[in-house]
């Protein structure tokens, strides 16, 4: 499978604490991952900082969490992946003061 650049979209407002950012989607009978990015500042989605990083990785069955600051990764948190290829999944980013919580298919 040829690897694809994927679908990107802007947001117009920033998401503020007490927001809930909803991304529903279905994956290919052949994904191999998909990403989830949200950037500050920065239109091009090149560089600059990430206060979240989803990374969905069907061939390590992982769910990961990171963060991107100062031109530094944060620790990474991974999670046993919720989804299967082929089928819908629903991510719910919510924002908090200092944090997002992450609910997948659900689940926190």
């Amino acid at each position: 499978m040829e690897e694809q650049d994927g679908e990107k979209n802007k947001l117009t407002e920033r998401i503020a604490p007490g927001q809930t950012l909803i991304v529903k989607g279905k994956t290919l009978d052949d994904a191999r991952r998909f990403d989830i990015g949200l950037h500050r500042d920065n239109p091009d989605f090149n560089g600059g900082d990430i206060p979240l990083y989803i990374g969905v990785c069907f061939e390590k069955g992982k769910l990961a969490f990171n963060t991107f600051s100062n031109n530094s990764w944060g620790k990474k948190e991974k999670q046993k992946l919720p989804f299967k290829k082929g089928h819908p999944f629903d991510i719910r980013i919510r924002a908090h003061d200092n944090k997002f919580v992450i609910y997948c298919d659900g689940v926190s």
